[in-house]
């Protein structure tokens, strides 16, 4: 049996408290926590102009979540919402200025915050470090999304 406080989801826990923590410290200024910066990134990455159902489904997010997201980054002049010229039943979600001008301090935010975790690594070590988190996400979406090819505590596990 494994020890309990080396189980993977215990670790990568304290790691996202620790991620809130830095974030909230670090962008305290703005009033945008953790949550709010996949959304700013995603517009800013992924393109914005997209209704809050189809950011919902790019993030693999509650619907009520990101509305609720967007509602407070609406509030603080990061977002606006346009009515969709081909549907006005549709809002587009779009990022002003402000954001933009924003986004390369969390750039600079984030960058930091990686070399904090990676102290001490090789550059190998942070490029595997990396894949195998990737990996693990990879299968926990498909395991969420009820796509998983199989099932059990040992599937999939490699030696």
């Amino acid at each position: 049996m494994h020890d309990p406080r080396r189980y993977l989801g215990r670790l990568i826990s304290i790691l996202d408290r620790h991620a809130d923590r830095f974030v909230r410290s670090e962008f305290a200024g703005h009033g945008i926590g953790k949550a709010h910066l996949q959304f700013l990134g995603s517009m800013v990455m992924d393109g914005d102009g997209v209704s809050q159902e189809e950011l919902a489904q790019r993030l693999l997010m509650d619907k009520s979540a990101v509305a609720r997201s967007l509602s407070r980054l609406e509030g603080l002049g990061f977002l606006r919402r346009e009515i969709d010229g081909q549907d006005a039943r549709r809002n587009r979600i779009l990022l002003t200025p402000k954001a933009r001008r924003l986004w390369p301090e969390v750039l600079a935010g984030l960058e930091s915050w990686n070399t904090i975790l990676t102290r001490g690594f090789t550059a190998a070590e942070e490029r595997a470090a990396t894949e195998l988190l990737d990996r693990m996400v990879s299968n926990a979406i498909l395991h969420t999304m009820g796509r998983a090819q199989e099932s059990g505590p040992e599937a999939g596990r490699q030696e």
